[in-house]
């Protein structure tokens, strides 16, 4: 009991753990509720939550959390301009489908500069830039049966016409594109046994996300990356739609291998 002795009443007081709520019973499944609203007329969020802009609480870490679970996160104003202009880009390369200047890497790089790199930048990968020289020096690198894991972006099953193939590279600014076999293949000569070499079937959903993004949220940011040529943005609105339409006809995928090194 908790008193109040200037009125003389008495009130019962309860802590946290004393009360449980039970659910009813329902039919309604977790995923089958939308709790998604307007933050502005532009930007939807998947989740009713915003991260407050305080230094102690939304920089990019917190920024990203957020976005990859449907909120927003507001970065404070307590950093230089450059800095809040640093956080802003960590968040936005974040699990970015394109990227204006990607971060590239070499096979020759060691694993500590790639850490470091990543580190800095706040981005889960690079991209190697020749991939064939990748699994080489991966495979030379790697113990007899040992395990070597990565995902790329492979030609689809459906397989690429020559002019989509010229096309995507172009876009892309890939100087090949290899398929199951292909990588299979490459593994294989390098003295590596695939145990797993599948379509992850994750492409085609990411063209979409990304591109719902695009319209949803982030219009304004791909305009001031391409200096606010509007030209330019319907090219690159045409070219990504392409990717889409490939995506969707199997034509691209992500490919995720496993393969053993043999012994």
């Amino acid at each position: 009991m908790v008193s109040n002795e200037k009125k003389g009443a008495k009130r019962r007081g309860f802590t946290f753990e004393d009360v449980s709520i039970v659910p009813a019973y329902s039919t309604i499944l977790p995923g089958d509720i939308d709790v998604s609203t307007f933050l502005t007329r532009s930007i939807k969020l998947n989740i009713p939550i915003v991260s407050a802009a305080m230094d102690s609480v939304t920089e990019s870490g917190m920024a990203i959390r957020m976005a990859q679970n449907g909120g927003i996160g507001i970065i404070h104003h307590y950093l230089s301009t450059e800095r809040q202009i640093e956080e802003i880009k960590k968040v936005k390369r974040y699990e970015s489908w394109i990227i204006d200047h990607p971060f590239t890497i070499s096979p020759d790089e060691s694993l500590g500069a790639v850490r470091e790199l990543m580190s800095e930048h706040n981005i889960s990968g690079i991209p190697v830039i020749d991939k064939e020289k990748l699994i080489s020096e991966a495979a030379r690198i790697v113990r007899p049966d040992g395990v070597i894991a990565f995902t790329d972006w492979i030609e689809g099953k459906a397989g690429l016409t020559e002019a989509e193939a010229e096309r995507f590279l172009t876009f892309m600014k890939f100087p090949n594109v290899h398929d199951l076999e292909g990588y299979s293949d490459l593994l294989a000569a390098n003295g590596c046994e695939a145990i797993a070499a599948e379509d992850t079937g994750r492409f085609g959903p990411y063209v979409d996300l990304y591109l719902n993004m695009l319209d949803m949220q982030l219009t304004y940011d791909a305009l001031k990356i391409v200096g606010f040529d509007n030209e330019l943005m319907k090219s690159m609105a045409a070219e990504m739609t392409f990717m889409q339409q490939l995506a969707h006809a199997g034509k691209i995928a992500q490919g995720l291998f496993v393969a053993r090194k043999k012994k």
